[in-house]
């Protein structure tokens, strides 16, 4: 098992001119070996009550289980690459979320390089980060 270090996303990047800051999610994340051929990545999530996550296997990886439903619901394909498209949100609910995937390698997988490309989006619809301040000219 391997576990990969707890993670904040709070960076900040410069499209269009513009500052951009990311911040409120953490991450926990796990990746077990199922066998041979498959890995389980397992999340904690936490942050704000309306996250979005976007998952897209990298070649030579498919996405073959989840612990959401009874199958992984695909959504358009990305650069040729089957995508996935997560919504949560509570109201009085707290905890984190917390899921897992399955990813399946076949022999086009280069061992070592990454799985997947996976993005959490946060949304903050209420409370103190509802309004953030000017965006400041990079």
């Amino acid at each position: 098992m391997e576990a990969l270090n707890q993670k904040t996303l709070d960076i900040g990047l410069c499209l269009f001119g513009l500052q951009w800051t990311i911040l409120g999610t953490f991450i926990d994340q796990m990746k077990i070996p199922i066998n041979s051929y498959t890995y389980r990545l397992s999340f904690v999530v936490t942050g704000p009550d309306h996250i979005t996550a976007l998952i897209s296997p990298r070649k030579g990886v498919s996405l073959t289980k989840w612990s959401l439903t009874e199958e992984p619901l695909r959504s358009l394909d990305w650069v040729d690459r089957p995508s996935y498209f997560l919504y949560y949100s509570y109201a009085e609910y707290s905890e984190p979320w917390t899921f897992s995937i399955d990813l399946s390698v076949t022999k086009e997988y280069i061992k070592d390089s990454p799985l997947v490309d996976m993005s959490f989006i946060t949304h903050y619809l209420h409370g103190h980060d509802l309004i953030t301040g000017d965006f400041p000219l990079c």
